[in-house]
């Protein structure tokens, strides 16, 4: 079920800040896992959580500061010289 369609990434910046954004393809792939006969009942209903109230958008218009699956983040700890992948 999509609660929401977002049909700018204008739109979708204005929530980023007050509501989890998922790419449709990321909930496809976390909702086949949330059927794993590993998972477990609070793993399949965060899933669900998330399905029913995350805004969701197509790859492409999620924003540049949000974190999707299969990314590779880099972060670098302030007054260090050390970087983490």
């Amino acid at each position: 079920m999509l609660l929401s369609q977002i049909q700018s990434s204008t739109h979708v910046k204005a929530h980023a800040e007050t509501e989890r954004i998922v790419s449709e393809s990321d909930l496809a792939q976390l909702k086949a896992c949330a059927h794993l006969p590993t998972v477990t009942p609070q793993q399949r209903a965060m899933v669900e959580t998330l399905e029913t109230t995350a805004v969701l958008v197509d790859a492409e218009q999620v924003p540049s500061d949000v974190v999707t699956m299969n990314a590779t983040i880099k972060c670098t700890v302030v007054g260090s010289a050390n970087t983490y992948y």
